[in-house]
């Protein structure tokens, strides 16, 4: 049996009704501590008279909780599994002991979390945020489970405590918030940086964009690679940057993630838009995304080949090693030499009056470099 925190909470439960009824066993029951139209906190029965105890801090949280949970349907497009969202509170596990976990769609917490001063010394400054970021890990687990550990959450809490704190200006107020983030040392996380940037420059409706492309393609994160890995982090990385407009496994590369690979980002991009273009174009791609979504975005790639798909624009490896960027030009040609189109559109998929061929594409950038190569048209 693996123990983990929802497991250990669960047998605790059990061993504690043995405990009061030896030689027999019985139901566990639980009382209610708070309910509304967006959550609802519960405690083992056997626990109900500790939680009373702290009953004024419990219902402070919770009422935080309930302003930040609709915001976080506002804000990325994405709610917790359930509605209203299911709290569970454990028996305490001591003065300065602090623990959370999520599962199954229901968050839990130790009463010792909500013990405040003089206790604990900064109050329930750490339990008010984490509340949150438990809840974005359910929230985007229903998304997709197994996001890589090592840089989004479980080893680091770098996406959960960037929205916690994000939250908490929503929810409690900006200089909370600020507070809140800067106690836990986010802002010193790169990772985090990058999260806040993107936000900073795209606003909520660049997340909004991510995760709905992550369910529209019916992405499941468990089944690309193990975690960590090399290929769970450049898919991860590589619908990052397909909702922002660029490949930003440079950024990452830059915070220090390990083993991001710019090159198999940008095919990653490649192949999902040209998988996206067939799908439209109906057709038979039905393997092609079943390769695709288990990691295996080369095999994927050949099909597309045979079908001669190829009608997105991805950072080629030659323009990454040359730092070209975003192209100033455009100029399609047929392959007669006709100019179909010259402007400033750099993807060719979204030039409606040139259909079903194949064409020559010429990139101009500032440096007066030029950058060509053949695609085919689907539409």
């Amino acid at each position: 049996m693996i123990l983990t925190q929802r497991n250990a909470a669960a047998l605790c439960a059990a061993l504690a009704c043995l405990a009061l009824a030896p030689g027999a066993s019985r139901a566990q029951t639980w009382d209610t501590l708070h309910k509304s139209e967006y959550s609802v906190w519960v405690t083992p029965d056997y626990n109900l008279a500790a939680c009373n105890t702290y009953k004024n801090n419990i219902d402070s949280v919770a009422a935080e909780l309930d302003k930040a949970i609709p915001s976080i349907v506002q804000d990325l497009g994405i709610g917790p599994p359930q509605k209203p969202q299911h709290v569970q509170i454990d028996s305490g596990c001591g003065v300065g002991c602090f623990s959370g976990w999520s599962g199954g769609g229901d968050v839990g917490y130790a009463l010792s979390d909500f013990y405040g001063r003089p206790q604990i010394g900064d109050g329930l400054r750490w339990i008010r945020g984490v509340i949150i970021g438990e809840v974005i890990n359910s929230t985007t687990g229903a998304v997709s489970g197994d996001w890589p550990r090592d840089w989004w959450c479980d080893d680091v809490w770098y996406f959960p405590g960037f929205m916690a704190g994000e939250l908490l200006k929503q929810s409690v107020d900006t200089a909370f918030g600020n507070y809140w983030l800067t106690s836990e040392k986010y802002p010193t996380y790169p990772v985090y940086n990058t999260f806040k940037g993107l936000l900073t420059q795209l606003g909520w409706a660049y997340y909004k964009n991510f995760f709905a492309t992550v369910l529209a393609d019916s992405m499941h994160w468990d089944q690309v690679g193990p975690n960590p890995s090399k290929i769970k982090t450049d898919y991860v990385i590589a619908y990052m940057s397909l909702a922002a407009g660029r490949n930003l496994a440079p950024d990452f590369i830059t915070d220090k993630v390990a083993n991001v690979d710019s090159v198999e980002v940008a095919a990653i991009m490649s192949v999902e838009q040209g998988l996206v273009a067939a799908t439209k174009s109906r057709l038979n791609v039905a393997t092609a995304w079943a390769d695709f979504r288990k990691g295996d975005y080369a095999s994927a790639k050949a099909i597309l080949d045979q079908l001669g798909v190829a009608v997105r624009y991805a950072v080629s490896r030659a323009e990454q090693a040359a730092g070209f960027g975003v192209p100033r030009e455009m100029t399609v040609y047929s392959l007669a030499g006709q100019k179909l189109y010259c402007g400033i559109v750099k993807d060719i998929s979204k030039i409606t009056r040139i259909t079903r061929q194949s064409v020559i594409v010429c990139y101009q950038y500032n440096n007066e470099t030029v950058f060509i190569k053949k695609a085919f048209l689907t539409r």
